[in-house]
């Protein structure tokens, strides 16, 4: 993957989905495949990235930030939307209207 100097992937995702696999007493473990399709049918180009622990979302939104990323979608609960929104203000790097 490259990285332009407007600081966008090349050839990447345009979405990132951040899944917390153990959200909704672990169902959405077994709903992600569904939704990465209907996703896929709607035309999101995206890709997934899980969290294994509490705070795993702050971390991975801020490093895809730095890589370019710009838009991302919270599947889990109010936890992971939460560490979602966390990750992307608490950022220093990137304004939050970029």
């Amino acid at each position: 993957m490259q990285i332009n100097r407007k600081r966008t992937i090349n050839k990447g995702p345009e979405w990132i989905a951040v899944v917390n696999p153990n959200a909704g007493t672990r169902k959405v473990a077994n709903d992600w495949s569904q939704i990465s399709e209907a996703l896929s049918r709607w035309s999101v180009h995206h890709a997934a990235i899980f969290t294994e622990k509490r705070g795993d979302a702050i971390e991975l939104v801020k490093q895809q930030i730095v890589l370019g990323v710009r838009h991302f979608i919270a599947v889990g609960g109010d936890g992971t939307l939460n560490e979602v929104v966390n990750g992307i203000f608490g950022q220093g790097d990137v304004p939050t209207t970029d």
